[in-house]
């Protein structure tokens, strides 16, 4: 274990971009096997685009930006004392970071799945609050443990565990959200097609 973990800091130090991107597309990827296998029990019926949509975004997009903003917070909060300088660094993160990234996680794979303007808007009215009221349930209990008990260059690999189960409500939430906003526009396509008929 002590070789792992001497490996893994050594990769974080020589190349932590594409640490955070695998580590992360990884757990993302994780996080929609548990969202479709373990809480929608769709068994043969599994949709690997979509698994495959949220690696990539783990890898390309949330990895290295989650890690970046760790190593910012580590490096631009300067206060010795671990208890204090976690608490700083916590109101830092709590402060700024969960709206922007979940914002950032829903325009992103909403951009991936090929959704418009107004498709993505429909999905922030839909999801947005929710999402970030219940990243405010966990997360700061979260990264309290993870700023006072975990050496620095281990906090994304921590949080990215921790996160496998974040990452299957978030890919739950999404699907959730995509139905709802297909479905709505389903009911409006009927409608116009009944209103034609009509007319004719």
């Amino acid at each position: 274990m002590n070789r792992l973990l001497t490996k893994y800091q050594q990769h974080i130090t020589e190349r932590p971009l594409r640490t955070y991107a695998i580590q992360s597309g990884t757990m993302f990827t994780i996080g929609d096997l548990v969202a479709q296998q373990g809480i929608e029990k769709k068994g043969n019926n599994h949709d690997f685009t979509r698994t495959l949509r949220m690696g990539v975004y783990g890898c390309c997009i949330g990895g290295p930006v989650v890690g970046s903003w760790l190593t910012f917070l580590n490096n631009a909060v300067k206060i010795q004392h671990r208890v204090k300088g976690a608490l700083v660094r916590l109101a830092i993160d709590q402060a700024i970071f969960p709206p922007t990234l979940n914002a950032l996680f829903l325009t992103s794979v909403s951009l991936l799945e090929g959704r418009n303007i107004n498709q993505i808007k429909e999905k922030f009215e839909t999801s947005y609050l929710t999402m970030l009221s219940n990243s405010y349930r966990i997360w700061p209990f979260v990264n309290l443990f993870t700023f006072t008990m975990i050496a620095a260059p281990f906090r994304p690999l921590s949080n990215s565990v921790v996160a496998i189960a974040w990452n299957a409500y978030l890919s739950y939430l999404n699907q959730n959200a995509l139905k709802s906003s297909l479905g709505d526009q389903f009911i409006q396509q009927q409608g116009q097609e009944q209103q034609q008929k009509v007319l004719v």
